[in-house]
């Protein structure tokens, strides 16, 4: 008996339809995760970093009431702290305009509680309590 040779079917080494469909879902999965993972982090950066700059700008205030001994008015606000202040050659700090990472005015009160200033920053929507 002689054996006839096998052919080779087509297509035998490659990927079928439904497989590069099923490859394709899972990496848009994965992509999706991803992408949600990493507009978090980003998010969390900012929200760190304006907690950083709050307590740099309460130094500020405290050093200015150092020098002039007593804390900015309402009025004057954190403008106060961006002009040399008498008797001084430079502002405390260099910056025309003092915005949080959102692009937001920072929220100044004084009197504050127990006579100090009060200082927030508001986050992404710029409202006390939002996002």
């Amino acid at each position: 008996m002689k054996r006839q040779p096998q052919i080779p079917t087509q297509g035998a080494k490659a990927f079928t339809l439904v497989e590069m469909l099923v490859v394709l879902a899972i990496l848009g999965l994965l992509a999706a995760v991803l992408a949600v993972n990493y507009t978090g982090v980003l998010g969390g950066a900012k929200h760190k970093i304006a907690v950083q700059e709050v307590a740099k700008l309460k130094k500020l205030l405290k050093q200015y009431k150092l020098l002039t001994g007593e804390y900015p008015g309402q009025q004057d606000g954190l403008a106060a702290i961006t002009r040399p202040i008498p008797g001084q050659s430079e502002a405390l700090l260099n910056s025309a305009n003092v915005l949080d990472r959102w692009g937001h005015q920072y929220s100044y009160t004084y009197p504050g509680q127990q006579g100090k200033c009060n200082l927030a920053c508001f986050g992404a929507d710029g409202v006390e309590g939002g996002d």
